[in-house]
């Protein structure tokens, strides 16, 4: 697997980590790393990643507006608030901010929804009901 996942890597810097990872292998105290692919993938992630996961993903949340289909917005938020450490209430007033105007306006006519996914669903439900009625 660890191969697979090298031979995706192009030309460049994480390449060049790679090889150096393989020939410093034998030399090193944790030869397992290339024998072990959530390891390997692991240190992959520690050497490339963001380094502050969290507050990138608290920022891109923030800057997150629904443009096309409530369903479209719900996966993009879903995908971003996996990194978030924002407290349920926080997480359904960001999603909330997000949506258009019209989508908000329809949830603050109805009974507040004390459920993240349910929110969601709603929400996909009303941005359906509004295409519907703008064709």
């Amino acid at each position: 697997m660890v191969s697979y996942f090298a031979s995706w890597l192009g030309s460049g810097v994480p390449e060049k980590w790679y090889f150096g990872i393989r020939e410093s292998q034998p030399h090193q105290s944790q030869p397992h790393l290339l024998n072990d692919y959530h390891t390997f993938v692991k240190a992959f992630v520690d050497h490339f990643g963001d380094p502050d996961t969290v507050e990138m993903a608290q920022q891109q949340l923030a800057a997150l507006k629904q443009i096309g289909s409530a369903s479209n917005y719900v996966t993009c938020f879903r995908d971003i608030a996996m990194h978030c450490q924002h407290s349920d209430y926080n997480m359904r007033n960001h999603f909330i901010e997000g949506l258009k105007v019209k989508v908000q306006l329809q949830l603050l006519a109805q009974d507040p929804i004390e459920n993240l996914d349910e929110l969601y669903w709603v929400a996909i439900d009303i941005d359906g009901q509004l295409y519907k009625m703008k064709r």
